[in-house]
């Protein structure tokens, strides 16, 4: 599988964006042992990916039947969150665009992301533990 880096149409997004990646990345990592699933990194792929059509190309491309990736838009304080994760074939593994806004200065601010991040790599862990 590989994690895309989500995209963020302004330096504010794209810092949001960095952000969830690495936190999605670690959490996949730590929940997916090498021996059963090697994870691509946001490193390798290095493509920001904005629709399904473009997610199914990079996934064939990397060889990878999985491919986290979306977008992250940080404006008045909050910032909003889209999470994708589609497979080989295009298709997305939850057709609900499920946007998540989060404050974007918070006590908590790294925490929620965090939690994000933990439910993504929970859906990803569940579809690789009914194979």
């Amino acid at each position: 599988m590989a994690v895309a880096p989500f995209y963020g149409a302004d330096p504010e997004s794209e810092k949001e964006g960095r952000v969830l990646t690495s936190l999605v990345e670690s959490e996949l990592a730590r929940r997916l042992p090498e021996e059963d699933v090697d994870v691509v990194g946001v490193e390798r792929v290095g493509r920001i990916v904005r629709s399904p059509r473009a997610a199914r190309a990079l996934a064939e491309e990397l060889d990878v039947d999985l491919l986290v990736w979306g977008e992250a838009l940080s404006f008045c304080g909050e910032v909003e969150l889209v999470a994708r994760i589609s497979r080989r074939d295009g298709s997305l593994v939850d057709d609900a665009d499920e946007v998540e806004t989060l404050p974007a200065a918070a006590p908590n601010a790294i925490a929620l992301r965090r939690a994000r991040a933990t439910e993504l790599a929970q859906q990803v862990a569940e579809i690789y533990g009914r194979r």
